[in-house]
């Protein structure tokens, strides 16, 4: 779908004719179907990376009382503000004041309820909350000014993009954050997440620790884990920006208030690494963490070591497949490659066990999941694992996203979306 948005007569005609596609479409369909129609709204949107004509979008929406579209379009809109922000660009007042700094005294972090990556704390004394740690080298804030400030930049955006002041779209599964703070003592940022409703309030479970511990899960159950991780994804792709870090362990389930039972089918995305706009010109921050061997083994060959491209949607997708890979066989990643222990020095993925483990999918979880994995492993033409092609430039940058957006839609969330079990 193409957005025609330079005159009013013909944005109201399009929202107009939007609306009564959607309209038509929810008295067809199943109640779960609407979460399909946001999904390819917000694939439309991603082609639209104009702010006024954003803002015409929401208004003229708001003015034929569609909210699934002004909803979304608004949550385009503010991710698009932060974006240009970020750049510089924008000399108007930020669409989100920067007020989520967070003094580090009103944070008590828990000593028993911690890992290297999240720790249980209370804020203020009794808001129980979820510390999500970002180590950061001090290189990385002692640097040129412009770097120190656009790193500070990127932890307040992250911050904001991820609070309740930004409106979300159903599916977008990403828990709230209610502000950050800089623990300089031990070169970490700390970002503090509220809990969802209706969960036991401890620690939850990475989809990593399932995975490892846990017996397998009903296929029909994975297959909705699978589509709910990228709904979220496709959410976060169509407002323009990155997540950087997908992998196993920086996906959380809590467990149901009601029986204690994981919700496996509310996954939710953490683990954003300095996540930035999806930009040709963005500088990337690669968190310390994010360079361990096991964490590596998520990323796209291409994008690791001193010689690596710049990082695009399309390498969040292949990490994304890489989880799928261990959603369908529940079993990790290290595992699947044949890995036995954890070293320090990192050596990629064995390619024949990778290719293995995706041929043995059918008789498993079916043609479709495993035309779906193959697609995230192999999302451009030509790239693959090991062989890809160099950063496209900037005068292509726009049309390769917005190419690997609408692939990532139609043959992977629209392809989930047809799995049963």
């Amino acid at each position: 779908m193409t957005w025609a948005l330079k005159d009013k007569a013909t944005l109201e005609t399009t929202v107009q004719n939007l609306t009564d596609f959607n309209n038509a479409l929810h008295h067809l369909l199943p109640k779960k179907s609407e979460l399909s129609l946001s999904q390819a709204v917000a694939c439309a949107l991603a082609q639209e990376n104009d702010k006024d004509d954003l803002d015409s979008v929401i208004a003229a929406a708001a003015s034929l009382h569609h909210v699934d579209v002004a909803k979304l379009a608004r949550f385009k809109r503010a991710y698009q503000m932060l974006a240009l922000e970020e750049e510089g660009y924008d000399s108007r007042p930020p669409a989100l004041p920067s007020s989520l700094q967070l003094d580090e005294g009103r944070i008590q972090l828990s000593t028993r309820h911690a890992t290297k990556e999240r720790t249980l704390a209370n804020l203020d004394g009794n808001r129980r909350v979820i510390v999500e740690w970002k180590s950061y080298h001090p290189s990385m804030l002692s640097g040129s000014h412009t770097a120190r400030q656009t790193l500070r930049n990127r932890v307040t955006h992250l911050a904001e993009l991820m609070s309740s002041r930004t409106q979300r779209p159903d599916g977008f599964n990403v828990l709230t954050c209610v502000g950050y703070f800089d623990q300089a003592s031990s070169e970490h940022f700390g970002f503090a997440f509220d809990f969802p409703q209706h969960v036991v309030r401890h620690m939850p479970f990475t989809l990593h620790e399932l995975i490892t511990s846990s017996s397998t899960p009903a296929l029909g159950t994975r297959f909705k884990l699978a589509l709910s991780l990228s709904r979220t994804l496709n959410l976060l792709h169509s407002s323009g920006w990155l997540h950087k870090s997908i992998r196993s362990n920086n996906i959380v389930i809590f467990q149901a208030a009601k029986n204690n039972e994981p919700e496996y089918e509310k996954p939710y995305l953490l683990g954003f690494g300095f996540s930035r706009p999806d930009g040709y010109h963005e500088e990337t921050f690669l968190e310390q963490s994010a360079v361990s061997s096991t964490n590596q083994l998520y990323r796209h060959p291409e994008v690791q070591g001193q010689c690596a491209r710049r990082y695009t949607a399309s390498d969040d997708n292949y990490s994304f497949g890489l989880v799928l890979l261990e959603v369908a066989l529940w079993l990790p990643l290290a595992k699947i490659d044949g890995r036995k222990q954890t070293t320090s020095e990192h050596v990629p993925l064995n390619r024949d066990k990778l290719q293995s483990a995706v041929s043995s999918l059918p008789k498993r979880v079916g043609m479709i999941y495993t035309e779906v994995v193959e697609k995230c492993l192999i999302l451009d033409e030509g790239r693959d694992m090991l062989q890809g092609k160099s950063t496209p430039p900037a005068a292509n940058w726009e049309t390769e996203r917005l190419r690997n957006q609408n692939m990532f839609y139609w043959d992977v969330v629209k392809r989930l979306e047809e799995c049963r079990a």
